[in-house]
């Protein structure tokens, strides 16, 4: 599954809706749209705090964030 749906699903998982998710951060929903469909660039402090927001293991983190990185076995 592409990481991007799957971050996606995660967070409406979680707060039902990517409104509810941005609020909960304290910041936009077109915001949070663009991080994760990658047009906007996600920072090193935005990855911590969507993680903590999340309740992300640090291997979930690398999966939803760096899947680039996670092997493929």
């Amino acid at each position: 599954m592409n990481p991007k749906w799957m971050l996606r699903g995660k967070v409406i998982s979680k707060y039902g809706s990517l409104s509810a998710f941005a609020d909960h951060i304290g910041t936009t929903k077109a915001t949070v749209s663009n991080k994760i469909s990658g047009r906007t660039q996600m920072s090193q402090e935005d990855i911590i705090k969507w993680a903590e927001a999340l309740d992300m293991e640090s291997d979930a983190v690398m999966e939803y964030f760096f899947p680039q990185l996670v092997s493929k076995s």
